[in-house]
C-alpha cells in the first residue's frame, strides 16, 4: 500500500511488489537512477517492456506527486 499526502488531502493505493521495492529505493539516501530502474525491471521483463514499465512508473509517480523536482 502506498500512502501519500498532497496539501491536506491523503491518497492511497495498492502497489505491486516491484513498484513498492523501487519506491523504497528512490527514498534511500543514494536514490535510484532511471537507468538503474530500467536495469532492475529488465531482470523480470524483456528490455523494451522494461523500459516501458520504468517510464510508466515514473510518469505515474510524477502525476501523483510522488516524484517532484526539488
Amino acid at each position: 500500500m502506498i500512502v501519500w499526502r498532497r496539501d491536506d488531502v491523503v491518497f492511497h493505493r495498492v502497489a505491486d511488489a516491484g513498484e513498492a521495492r523501487w519506491l523504497l529505493r528512490l527514498a534511500a539516501d543514494d536514490g535510484l537512477l532511471f537507468e538503474s530502474l530500467c536495469a532492475e525491471v529488465s531482470e523480470t521483463e524483456a528490455d523494451e517492456a522494461a523500459a516501458a514499465r520504468a517510464f510508466e512508473l515514473c510518469a505515474r509517480w510524477i502525476g501523483e506527486g510522488l516524484l517532484v523536482l526539488l
